[in-house]
């Protein structure tokens, strides 16, 4: 079944592209004031399960250009971080969705529930219970005499025990986020949520809290509505002896991995405080790359000032509306 472990140039663009773009909106939530909060930090750690998987997938790319057989305890590596990384993400995201739950439906005992050290101590928690759960793949319990040509590849065949962990996180987090969403969506319609600004945290407002609210259950079903595909496919074929083709298992798993980059372009365009600090540093990144390739042009007035008015006229398009 898997006897094709070729080159796939769309999964390394595709790699490339989660690696650049999370690394980029780590560095924004970071610096912004308005993520500076337990939401922020949910997001962080959702960045950086995005960002790992990332790496784990780019290096396997890489591997496969010379087309060589990569040892095996590195395939375990490789693997293990491909399992943390996904279960992280399914756990943050239902993290940020119990975040936002409070966030909207109680303003006033938001900053009292949610607080940074329990948002702290549960993200720690959570990179420990899928350290342990996914150990086998480290240990290379999954693991058979032949030498994988692809760690990606590897991770789908003989990581029975993961993807079974990974469909119940998968179910689990689920129901938590539809619930979530459901009694959020009930309150919102039922009540009008209070607007003593009195008590509102320092670094959001209601406003705030309703916007990223809305894009995120949008982020979350096109989340699960990507990756659900590939994992059920990949829990069926190991259960069973159904056959089917390598390029549908490589369509699943890149949609999959494409919906850490299309999680992000719907941050930049709908949640303008995101958005606005997103391109600035895409435009600062590309301000640096250029000091750096044309050293003698560093002082081109007219390039520093074309990247500076773009950013500026960006600016100027997403000016959030409650500033």
């Amino acid at each position: 079944m898997w006897s094709d472990h070729s080159f796939d140039p769309a999964r390394m663009i595709l790699c490339l592209c989660v690696v650049w773009m999370n690394m980029l909106a780590y560095m924004t939530i970071y610096r912004l004031s308005e993520f500076q909060s337990t939401f922020g930090t949910l997001l962080k750690a959702h960045t950086m399960a995005d960002l790992m998987f990332g790496l784990c997938c780019l290096v396997d790319s890489f591997r496969l250009i010379g087309k060589q057989h990569i040892d095996i305890r590195m395939c375990n590596t490789l693997s293990y971080g491909l399992n943390i990384a996904l279960g992280i993400s399914i756990i943050t995201l239902t993290c940020i969705s119990w975040d936002r739950f409070y966030a909207q439906t109680y303003p006033r005992n938001y900053r009292s529930i949610m607080t940074r050290r329990k948002v702290f101590v549960f993200v720690v928690m959570s990179y420990i219970t899928c350290a342990i759960c996914f150990l086998p793949s480290l240990l290379g319990f999954e693991v058979d005499d032949h030498p994988p040509k692809s760690c990606v590849t590897h991770w789908q065949d003989y990581s029975s025990l993961s993807f079974s962990v990974l469909l119940l996180l998968m179910i689990g987090n689920l129901t938590i986020t539809a619930t979530c969403s459901f009694f959020t969506i009930k309150k919102s319609v039922n009540d009008e949520l209070p607007l003593d600004k009195s008590h509102q945290c320092r670094t959001c407002t209601c406003d705030f809290d309703k916007r990223s609210g809305k894009i995120f259950l949008g982020v979350t079903v096109m989340f699960y509505t990507m990756w659900f595909p590939f994992i059920t496919l990949m829990f069926i074929l190991i259960f069973t002896d159904v056959s089917v083709s390598i390029m549908l298992i490589n369509i699943f798993f890149n949609l999959g991995l494409g919906s850490s980059v299309i999680k992000l372009a719907v941050y930049v365009k709908w949640l303008p405080v995101f958005g606005s600090g997103f391109m600035g540093s895409c435009f600062k990144m590309a301000n640096k790359c250029y000091d750096c390739c044309f050293p003698e042009r560093a002082a081109d007035i007219l390039v520093t000032d074309r990247i500076n008015n773009n950013l500026a006229r960006f600016n100027s398009r997403f000016e959030p509306a409650w500033a």
